[in-house]
C-alpha cells in the first residue's frame, strides 16, 4: 500500500516496480498508475461473450478474492457468462506448494474451454 500511494504521487514516471517477490512482472509506475486506477466491472458487465476465470487459491500478486467477488456480482445480477475455476493450492504462477508447477493442467482447461467456445456457431 505504501508503494501504490509513491506511483500516485509520481504517475508519470518511468521507474520500474515489481508487484511480488520472484515474479517476472515489473512494470513502470507510469502503467501501475493506470491498472491502479482501472475497474474493469462495467466492462465485465457488459461483455457479451463467455468469460473465463482461471484462478490460484494461494495467488498472492492477485488475491483470490478479487475473483470470487466478481463471480458473487456475475450472480447477484444474474448473469451467467462468467465460467469461475479456482485452482486450490496453487499460485498465481501455477504452482503448488511443493514447487510443482501445474501449468499444464491449468492452461488445459483453459484451452479446452476455448475450443469449445470457438467451436459454437456465431
Amino acid at each position: 500500500i505504501k508503494k501504490f500511494s509513491e506511483i500516485r504521487k509520481t504517475k508519470q514516471s518511468t521507474k520500474l516496480w515489481c508487484s511480488a517477490e520472484k515474479s517476472n512482472s515489473i512494470n513502470s509506475y507510469q502503467w501501475w498508475s493506470h491498472i491502479l486506477t482501472y475497474n474493469p466491472l462495467s466492462d465485465f458487465l457488459s461483455f457479451k461473450g463467455n468469460l473465463y476465470i482461471a484462478h490460484g487459491s494461494l495467488d498472492r500478486m492477485m488475491p483470490i478474492e478479487s475473483s470470487l467477488r466478481l463471480r458473487d456480482i456475475f450472480k447477484d445480477k444474474n448473469k451467467n457468462n462468467l465460467i469461475f475455476r479456482e485452482h486450490k493450492g496453487l499460485n498465481h504462477s501455477c504452482m503448488n506448494n511443493q514447487g510443482e508447477s501445474k501449468c499444464g493442467i491449468v492452461y488445459g482447461e483453459i484451452q479446452s474451454w476455448l475450443y469449445k467456445e470457438m467451436s459454437k456457431d456465431p
